[in-house]
């Protein structure tokens, strides 16, 4: 998947929070989720991430569901 998502580096992630409100009026989407947290979260693992674009806003993702007994 590509996803775009909060950055790490934190002036970055400061702009993006200011920026949230705006976005998710304009656009319905929120500039400052927390993709991987949020995978993790849900049961998967991640394989392979790659930082795309905007520094590392926008990432490739190749994630599976983790295997349960």
């Amino acid at each position: 998947m590509i996803e775009h998502m909060l950055s790490d580096h934190f002036p970055i992630a400061i702009v993006l929070h200011i920026l949230n409100p705006f976005t998710v009026r304009m656009t319905g989407a929120n500039v400052n989720r927390r993709t991987m947290d949020n995978l993790r979260t849900a049961g998967f693992s991640i394989q392979e991430m790659r930082f795309i674009a905007f520094s590392d806003v926008f990432r490739l993702i190749v994630a599976v569901p983790n295997k349960h007994p």
